[in-house]
């Protein structure tokens, strides 16, 4: 076997390749990504200011309720309050009747059941209007106070 010589850097040599490199770079798609995040931003703009609206509609909604809510508790109250005086004077003439034997023990019971049944409504019916009113005191920004 016969092996020429050849040096070590002759091989290098002979081997190597030169090149060259160039990059480019062109800022027409970086224009499109400016756009599309400004567009974005205005579109998060505009959902954030929908967003707000809605907010505001739906405390709009929640003040005309609670509105609602204490003026169908003030005419509750109202009617219970006639309610009550009714069937206090029924039962002053059961009570007046039953002391002069007119009518029976379960007569004269129904009718304090009555009176007393309705008193426990007119109180409860008292309670939701104060408490419709507060709430609605606390839409308006003003001190709850008991």
């Amino acid at each position: 076997m016969h092996y020429s010589k050849y040096s070590l850097v002759r091989t290098i040599n002979e081997y190597l390749n030169g090149g060259v490199g160039l990059s480019l770079r062109i800022p027409i798609f970086n224009a499109f990504q400016v756009r599309y995040r400004t567009a974005n931003a205005s579109l998060s703009v505009q959902n954030q200011q929908y967003q707000a609206d809605n907010v505001r509609l739906q405390l709009r909604q929640n003040i005309e309720q609670a509105y609602v809510n204490m003026t169908a508790a003030a005419k509750r109250y109202g009617s219970l309050t006639r309610q009550v005086e009714a069937l206090a004077l029924a039962f002053k003439a059961s009570e007046s009747r039953f002391n002069a034997g007119a009518i029976n023990s379960v007569d004269y019971n129904l009718a304090k059941s009555n009176l007393d049944r309705s008193r426990i409504n007119q109180i409860q019916a008292k309670y939701d209007y104060v408490l419709r009113i507060k709430v609605l005191d606390y839409y308006q920004n003003k001190p709850l106070s008991f």
